[in-house]
């Protein structure tokens, strides 16, 4: 077991990318903290894990407001002291050409893929610097190094995250923390 007693934070656990990572360190021995605006979504991880159901901690709410951030550090440092590995897979997006885009759509976007990202990613790092060690996978998507119609500020939010994982990459290094930004392309989910 790759990830046997790690502590691992995982955004938008509930579906897609984030249930695939969650199920896969679960079974690496993993003890996970999963987020997802659905709890029915996590419960069903959970249900789906019943030998395991002790390394699994759910935590329903909306990752664009600061009190879910907050609820999901303090109950993770609270419950095991430490976070070893943070996944911000969290995201979405509204498809449309700029000019009939809607300036809600930005700011809903930009609040889910990089201001939580952002926010949470803060959060931990104390505990990461402290325990001189950490992981940071930060899923961005092929959209955040190349752009395409009607993506404008899908490809703007994941060319910010690129950025974001360039940068504190190389200000957390000298903590033994790892930066890493996952490029997917299209997948088959909701």
């Amino acid at each position: 077991m790759k990830l046997q007693n790690k502590i691992a934070v995982i955004t938008g656990a509930g579906k897609g990318i984030g249930k695939a990572t969650a199920e896969l360190f679960i079974k690496e021995g993993a003890m996970v903290v999963l987020t997802s605006r659905n709890i029915a979504d996590l419960e069903q991880i959970v249900s789906e894990n019943e030998g395991k159901v002790d390394n699994i901690t759910i935590i329903a709410g909306d990752i664009s407001k600061e009190e879910t951030i907050e609820k999901v550090i303090d109950k993770t440092i609270g419950k095991y002291g430490k976070i070893d590995i943070l996944v911000n897979n969290a995201g979405f997006s509204v498809f449309d050409n700029m000019v009939d885009s809607k300036t809600e759509d930005f700011d809903a976007i930009f609040n889910t893929n990089i201001r939580a990202l952002y926010l949470i990613t803060k959060g931990f790092l104390p505990s990461m610097i402290k325990e001189q060690s950490g992981t940071i996978i930060n899923i961005a998507s092929v959209a955040g190094k190349q752009g395409f119609a009607t993506g404008s500020i899908y490809c703007a939010s994941k060319h910010a995250v690129m950025g974001l994982s360039r940068a504190l990459m190389l200000e957390v290094r000298q903590y033994n923390i790892r930066v890493c930004a996952i490029c997917p392309g299209s997948v088959a989910t909701d």
